[in-house]
């Protein structure tokens, strides 16, 4: 069931409609009529709620049920009651607790409650109950009556309280309406004569005047009809963006404007020229009933006067300061500048202010010391009458700008140059002379070094001679920059080599060449000229004293040569040109004050660069052309070479040609094959060191092998430092003496082809144009070489095929003819014998047949292996039945040999090979053993050793030379002649190409005479 209701005017659930007409209350609408009184009933208990209703409906006045004290607050929220009845004893919130809050709330503190219990209370709870804010209190059961009558009376109170406040508030109403009518008259009558700020009020988008008073009027120069609109009045503001911009956004956003020395241009007079005015204002919005902008209402006070002052106070104040800050800026320069300033009174002559950089260039420590001193003091004494000319020269045009010869404090006198300028006043007098000097020495001194180098450089660049160069570069030097020039080059050697020295005495160069052979430059050393060529950088001794040379000298003998050329200061400085120091060009004072310092340095480093740079120039030019003839000559040699078909020609070319032009003394060259070293050709050995060359070796772990292995050159200055690479050369290099040695391996793209070893009788470094010459004929040795071995193989090439065309034509016309003569006797005998005769000469055809197709596949095998096509089909194949089916198939070979065969399988030994190929070497094999054992035993042995099958085949014949060994498994190789024995010589080549394709190997022992001995091995598994 619901927890609440309404009574009377409402149904449940709906609020109480106001009724009677709206009077002011305190700023507010509110009902004039008395609202009815309501009565709050609050219990949990809904029968008591029923009951409290059927006691109070005779009153007839609007009842609130709440079933809890929470529900009876929110009903609070809502409404105001005259009254509440509320259940002390309730669930949740107790009705103590519920008047507690009910009287927090500012609305609801002042409503009367009356606690109803069915329970008898103490004094305390009495006391506790009106402490909570009870008016009164009814114990269950009450007399309903008693009840009505106390409701009644807060009823009445109710529409009393309410009665009063609508009196209040209708007199309160009256009071303001008169307030506002004498404020409203008291404020026009001070907006339109009283008001010093430009009043109008506008209505609309279209900015309709409204109201303008007399002051806005004057400013904007024109009268304001009320109802004309912001364009007719003023047209000229209209096209001004930014104040329209404004105007528009305080009608769109109902926001205010205020501006300060806001800018509008004012066409004041109607002559349609606009004046610019600046304004502090304020626009209003006004709103209408709905809180819409309806118009604006602008305040605004002319302060264009007040700027114009203000701007040219602040332009003014900015004048003075820029002008203080340049009378600053001057006075610094003045006092700071690095040129002198000075100016002088026209009537004394006498300076009468100079800065301190003045006084510094006069020798003077301070511009104390200078003020008031005549212009006479401070200029050489031959050059016043100039000045004074120069000084007219200035007064007439104002500025002018000359050079003249200053004197300092000490005497001495330097170049400057005066930049004057003269000031006149109206009547044409001078008033002001003043100039700035500069020191012109440096700028001199710059002068006479550009010159001096200009010149150089057109001597260096006269000649492409390297010594001319470098003593033209000395005698220009001298006298200009030194007493003494001196010019060390390096050399090629390693050395430091004097090769020029100038003076103006003749004897005393002769004194610097002695002292140079004497004690020559030590690159090791850190001192002198040594650390110049070292390190790359000048060496200034600005003044080399007695007790300083010791430190300069190797011994007494050098100190005193040293002193014999009096030197008073030294400065040396490298020449250098692409990044690598060439020589030193030292310069040396032996007379006078002068010394070296900085700037020398700096002309002494240009100048060494130049002349570095010819120098290097003409080490070019000499460099070119060596290449040219060493171009030369290797083209003389390449053609030599292309007419030497064979080894020996091939090396005289290259020792005559090539070699003997490196100005070697002696020289070989090596052939390399097989491990072995043999002597093609020498020159400058004695006649029988051929036989010590060839005791050379290039076994593992020597050092020669690791020169051939690594295919580069070795140059060694000294024969220990050959020897020290490479021991195994001793017998051959010591006998061409302590000098340089050289070798160069003979290489091709693929391997190398031998040595070439050079040696000299001194000990020599080796230049790098001088390697890549050596390392040029090398390679055309090496090429030249390989043609000439191409040349031989080809000729043995040709010879064997003209040997195998024979034999080949041989064997196959052997069988051939034997089976035509097999054919013939077949014939025969089928006519006149018996079947089995004619059966015997079939098989004899048939084994003529086998053998013509055997040479026709050795044949196509050698084809397949030349082309890389053998191909292999691998599978599991015992080898010792292999062997036992090769002995059967070749059994009627074996007993026409009368060879008896011996053969031994003690183990199956079975692995992954192919058995079809298998079969034919071991035919290879065993036709062989009878072939060349014939009428002997033919062992044969089939084990497993160390992871590999072996097989073994051993005859009893005519065995092998140790000459034919090497090429005995090559192709159409043989161990014997083919005049007594067939074949193609292609079964053993055959034989070891598949064995070795299946991953094994093939070898032979024999001795001539002895028989021999065929090993195979293969892997049992791959």
């Amino acid at each position: 069931m619901p927890t609440s209701s309404r009574i009377l005017m409402a149904p449940p659930g709906l609020e109480r409609e106001p009724v009677g007409s709206p009077e002011v209350e305190g700023g507010n609408v509110m009902d004039s009529r008395a609202t009815a009184p309501r009565v709050l009933l609050v219990d949990d208990n809904p029968a008591n709620l029923l009951v409290l209703e059927t006691v109070l409906a005779p009153l007839g006045v609007g009842l609130d049920k709440a079933a809890s004290g929470r529900e009876a607050l929110r009903y609070l929220m809502r409404e105001d009651y005259a009254v509440i009845l509320l259940d002390v004893q309730m669930e949740g919130l107790s009705g103590l607790e519920t008047a507690a809050l009910i009287k927090q709330r500012e609305r609801t503190r002042d409503v009367p409650i009356i606690f109803i219990t069915a329970f008898q209370w103490s004094q305390q709870e009495v006391l506790a109950a009106y402490g909570s804010g009870a008016v009164d209190f009814l114990t269950k059961p009450f007399v309903p009556q008693v009840l009505c009558a106390k409701v009644s009376v807060f009823m009445d109170l109710y529409r009393a309280r309410q009665e009063i406040q609508r009196q209040s508030a209708r007199t309160q109403a009256r009071e303001r309406e008169l307030l506002e009518h004498t404020h409203q008259q008291h404020l026009h009558r001070i907006f339109m004569q009283q008001s010093s700020a430009a009043i109008s009020i506008t209505r609309g988008p279209d900015f309709v005047f409204e109201f303008a008073n007399t002051l806005y009027e004057k400013i904007i120069g024109r009268p304001v009809p009320v109802g004309a609109s912001l364009a007719e009045v003023m047209p000229e503001v209209v096209s001004q963006p930014e104040v329209m911009a404004r105007l528009r956004r305080v009608m769109e956003t109902g926001e205010p404007f205020v501006g300060t020395e806001f800018r509008v241009s004012l066409d004041r007079h109607g002559t349609g020229q606009l004046e610019e005015s600046f304004f502090n204002l304020t626009y209003q919005p006004t709103f209408d009933a709905r809180g819409q902008v309806d118009g604006l209402i602008t305040f605004s006070v002319e302060v264009t006067e007040l700027v114009r002052a203000r701007r040219c106070a602040e332009a003014l104040a900015e004048d003075l300061h820029r002008q203080a800050e340049q009378l600053e800026r001057w006075d610094r320069l003045f006092q700071h500048a690095g040129w002198g300033i000075a100016s002088t009174d026209p009537e004394t002559w006498r300076l009468n202010a100079v800065n301190p950089a003045f006084a510094r260039l006069h020798g003077y420590d301070s511009p104390e010391e200078v003020v008031g001193r005549h212009v006479r003091e401070v200029l050489a004494p031959e050059t016043f009458d100039a000045f004074k000319a120069e000084l007219s020269r200035t007064i007439e045009k104002g500025h002018h700008t000359y050079e003249n010869l200053h004197l300092r404090k000490d005497g001495s006198r330097f170049p400057m140059l005066v930049d004057g300028v003269a000031l006149k006043d109206e009547h044409g007098n001078v008033t002001y002379r003043a100039a700035s000097f500069q020191d012109l020495t440096a700028r001199k001194e710059a002068e006479d070094r550009f010159a001096f180098l200009a010149r150089a450089g057109e001597v260096l660049a006269y000649s492409l001679d390297g010594d001319m160069v470098l003593q033209r570069l000395a005698e220009l030097s001298v006298p200009q920059l030194a007493d003494w020039c001196a010019v060390d080059v390096l050399t090629e050697q390693g050395g430091v080599e004097r090769r020029v020295a100038v003076h103006a005495n003749p004897e005393r160069v002769a004194l610097a060449f002695e002292l140079a052979r004497r004690h020559p430059v030590d690159l090791g050393s850190d001192v002198g000229i040594a650390r110049v060529l070292r390190t790359g950088e000048p060496l200034c001794l600005p003044e080399l004293t007695e007790e300083s040379l010791p430190a300069f000298s190797r011994d007494g003998e050098h100190l005193a040569m040293g002193r014999r050329l009096g030197i008073k200061s030294v400065l040396c400085v490298p020449l250098q040109a692409r990044g690598r120091v060439l020589g030193a060009l030292t310069l040396m004072i032996e007379a006078g004050a002068r010394r070296y310092g900085p700037r020398d340095v700096e002309m002494a480093r240009e100048l060494a660069r130049r002349a570095g740079l010819s120098m290097d120039s003409a080490l070019l030019f000499e460099e070119a052309k060596d290449a040219q003839a060493r171009t030369a000559r290797l083209q003389g040699i390449t053609a030599a070479l292309s007419r030497a078909a064979s080894l020996e020609e091939m090396a005289e070319v290259i020792i005559h040609e090539g070699l003997q032009a490196t100005q070697a003394q002696r020289g070989a060259i090596l052939r390399l094959r097989d491990g072995a070293v043999r002597l093609v050709r020498h020159f400058g050995y004695p006649e029988g060191h051929a036989a010590v060359f060839e005791r050379l070796t290039v076994d593992e772990g020597s050092r020669l092998r690791e020169v051939v292995r690594g295919g580069q050159p070795l140059w060694s200055a000294t024969l220990a430092e050959c020897l020290a690479h490479v021991p195994e050369l001793a017998p051959v290099t010591e006998a061409a003496g302590e000098g340089a040695r050289a070798v160069l391996p003979l290489v091709t793209e693929q391997r190398v082809l031998g040595l070439i070893i050079l040696g000299w009788t001194r000990e020599r470094p080796f230049r790098l144009r001088e390697k890549t010459f050596l390392e040029a004929i090398s390679r055309q040795c090496a090429q030249a070489m390989e043609r000439a071995e191409l040349y031989r193989d080809a000729q043995a090439a040709i010879r064997l095929r003209d040997e195998f065309l024979s034999v080949a034509s041989h064997e196959l016309k052997t069988p051939l003819t034997s089976l035509r003569l097999q054919h013939s006797l077949v014939e025969r005998a089928v006519g006149e014998g018996p079947p089995e005769k004619a059966r015997t000469r079939l098989g004899a055809a048939v084994r003529q047949v086998d053998r013509l197709t055997s040479l026709v596949d050795s044949l196509l095998d050698v084809s397949r292996l030349s082309l890389g096509k053998l191909a292999l089909e691998l599978s599991e194949v015992d080898l010792g039945q292999v062997v036992r089916d090769g002995v059967e198939r070749l059994e009627a070979v074996f007993t026409q040999a009368g060879c008896e065969v011996r053969l031994r399988v003690p183990v199956e030994v079975r692995g992954y090979w192919d058995g079809s190929r298998l079969e034919q070497v071991v035919v290879n094999l065993l036709s062989n053993a009878a072939k060349y054992g014939a009428g002997k035993p033919v062992d044969i042995e089939v084990d497993a050793d160390e992871g590999q099958a072996r097989l073994r085949v051993r005859d009893e014949g005519i065995g092998i030379s140790s000459e034919a060994m090497p090429r005995l498994f090559g192709r159409f190789e043989r161990g014997v002649s083919d005049r007594h024995y067939g074949g193609l010589g292609l079964g053993l080549y055959i034989s070891r190409q598949i064995v070795e394709a299946m991953g094994g190997g093939i070898q032979v022992e024999s001795q001539q005479g002895e028989g021999a001995l065929f090993t195979v091995r293969l892997p049992l598994r791959r």
